[in-house]
């Protein structure tokens, strides 16, 4: 099924535990990148707006990878951007009155598209159009995508080929 083809690699406590604190250097990240590498598609939710000491390699292992799809982000009224030259989709939700996101707004930014429709063009439809209305969200119960610690990525030789990889 479609869900078996998308898998999490989470930051979470026990990678943090491993790794060490955050923000991880760009190092790791290259790192976890090249570790996903033959993936159908990559979405990285990390925010990479401004340079560090250590871009190299991690500069070379993103603009090597024509399948990723990075953060972009939208604060009052500014638009953030990665420092790399690679696809990227803004990661800004709706959040309805009530407090629950449900949807996805076409009207944030001008000509930039969605993260998440980033991803579906690399992955199911190339020639797709981003149609200028909300788009609902299909939410997953909780368990339905196979996820994986970014350290136990790091560690293992697993393989990611013709899966959709997020990580964040």
């Amino acid at each position: 099924t479609a869900l078996e083809n998308i898998v999490i690699i989470r930051i979470d406590d026990a990678s943090i535990s491993a790794i060490g604190r955050w923000p991880w250097s760009r190092d790791v990240h290259a790192r976890l990148l090249e570790k996903v590498k033959d993936a159908k598609a990559v979405g990285v939710d990390i925010s990479f707006f401004e340079p560090s000491d250590n871009d190299t390699r991690l500069r070379e292992v993103v603009e090597s990878m024509p399948n990723l799809v990075l953060a972009s982000e939208i604060q009052q009224g500014k638009f953030y951007t990665p420092i790399f030259n690679v696809s990227y989709g803004y990661v800004n939700l709706l959040t309805d009155r009530d407090g629950i996101t449900r949807r996805l707004s076409p009207a944030l930014r001008s000509g930039v598209l969605p993260f998440a429709f980033q991803l579906y063009r690399y992955g199911w439809d190339a020639s797709a159009t981003f149609k200028d209305t909300p788009y609902l969200i299909n939410l997953a119960s909780p368990g339905a995508f196979a996820s994986v610690s970014a350290a136990e990525v790091l560690e293992k030789n697993l393989s990611f080929t013709g899966k959709f990889v997020l990580i964040g």
